[in-house]
């Protein structure tokens, strides 16, 4: 997937990725309580001009959370 400057990122983006991270999934379980667990999300780096990956550890509505295995395996498909 090719990334250009000025992508827009869509609900769309985000229902594929939420649909991947359901069909992908390893078991991890976001815990909200938990403030030493770290939420790994997928973005565009426009600055790299490639998808990167994130985390945080409070809660935000604008991301698509999951496991930094599958963070990875994502951002590997997005970037070829």
């Amino acid at each position: 997937m090719e990334v250009l400057i000025g992508v827009t990122i869509t609900d769309e983006t985000f229902a594929w990725f939420k649909n991947w991270t359901i069909r992908n999934y390893n078991g991890w379980e976001m815990d909200w309580s938990n403030k030493n667990q770290r939420k790994y999300y997928v973005f565009c780096d426009y600055s790299y001009q490639k998808w990167s990956l994130d985390w945080r550890y409070s809660y935000r509505n604008d991301a698509t959370y999951m496991s930094e295995e599958n963070a990875k395996k994502l951002i590997d498909i997005l970037n070829k």
